[in-house]
C-alpha cells in the first residue's frame, strides 16, 4: 500500500530543508579566516634601547649646553640609543674650553671629558695710597681680572687731604709666586700669574712761593717762575736757588728770602 500523498510531501520538504542547510553551512566564511590562534599569552613588544651619557670637565664649576639646555657638570643623561647630542662647553671662571662644539651620535654608554686651560688671572690692588692703573684711579681692595701675560701700567698720584696736606704714591710692592718685588712709579709690569700689588708712598705738604716780576728760581734742581705751589714729602729738604734778574740799566732784582 502506497504512503499517503501528505506524508510524501512532508518527507520531500524535510529533505529539501536539510539540503539547503548543508549548502548554507559550507558557504559560511569564518570570522577569523584560516589563521590559527596562537597558544599562550601575547608577546610584549621590545622597548627602545637606552644609553647612559656622562659629561664631565677637568675643572670645577664648569657648565655645558647640551642640545641647547645648560647643564652643570658632571651631568648624567639617559637617552635612546642613536640620539644626536650637541655639546657646547662654556667658560668656567678663569678657564676657557679647549673643545669646540661637539656632535655626538650615541650608540652606547659613553663618558665625555671636556678639557680646559687657564686664560685669565687676578691682580688684587691694595691702594692705601692713591694709584693709577692704566691711567685710571683704583680703589683700595680692587681685584682686576686680566688675560694671562697681560701688561698693566702703574702711575703715581696724590690725594688732597685738605689743610695743605696730601697722600702721594711713589712705588708699588708686587707679590707673586711667593716672591716680593718693589718697583718705582711710573712703571709697566707683565703678569703671568695671580699677584697682589700694594701702593707705597708718603705724606706731602704744599709749599707756596710768591715772587714778583715773574722771577725764576729752582727747587731741588727744578725750575719754576713767579707764584708757584709744589708738594714736598714729609721730612724732605728743599734747596731754593734764585739768580739775580736785570731790572733796568742800573739795578738788578735779587731774591733774599
Amino acid at each position: 500500500m502506497r504512503p499517503p500523498l501528505v506524508v510524501l510531501v512532508a518527507i520531500a520538504a524535510f529533505l529539501l530543508a536539510a539540503l539547503l542547510l548543508l549548502i548554507a553551512h559550507r558557504g559560511q566564511v569564518p570570522l577569523e579566516g584560516n589563521a590559527t590562534k596562537p597558544s599562550g599569552p601575547p608577546t610584549a613588544q621590545p622597548s627602545p634601547r637606552v644609553a647612559t651619557v656622562r659629561i664631565e670637565a677637568d675643572v670645577a664649576n664648569a657648565t655645558a649646553s647640551v642640545n641647547w639646555s645648560l647643564r652643570s657638570l658632571p651631568a648624567v643623561l639617559e637617552v635612546p640609543a642613536g640620539s644626536l647630542l650637541v655639546v657646547e662647553p662654556m667658560p668656567a671662571g678663569l678657564y676657557e674650553p679647549l673643545n669646540s662644539t661637539l656632535l655626538l651620535r650615541v650608540t652606547g654608554n659613553v663618558t665625555v671629558t671636556l678639557r680646559y686651560r687657564r686664560s685669565a688671572l687676578l691682580v688684587s690692588v691694595k691702594a692705601t695710597y692713591p694709584l693709577l692703573v692704566n691711567g685710571e684711579p683704583v680703589r683700595d681692595g680692587t681685584v682686576l681680572r686680566v688675560r694671562l701675560n697681560s701688561s698693566l701700567s702703574f702711575g703715581s698720584a696724590c690725594a688732597d687731604l685738605g689743610n695743605e696736606t696730601a697722600l702721594c704714591s711713589d712705588s708699588v710692592r708686587v707679590v707673586r709666586g711667593g716672591v716680593v718685588e718693589e718697583f718705582p712709579l711710573n712703571t709697566t709690569l707683565t703678569f703671568p700669574e695671580d699677584a697682589v700689588v700694594e701702593a707705597a708712598g708718603f705724606r706731602a705738604y704744599r709749599v707756596s712761593f710768591t715772587l714778583p716780576y715773574n722771577l725764576t728760581f729752582t727747587v731741588n734742581g727744578t725750575a719754576y717762575a713767579g707764584n708757584t705751589s709744589i708738594w714736598v714729602g714729609e721730612g724732605s729738604v728743599i734747596v731754593v736757588d734764585a739768580s739775580p734778574v736785570s731790572f733796568n740799566d742800573t739795578h738788578d732784582l735779587w731774591v733774599i728770602g
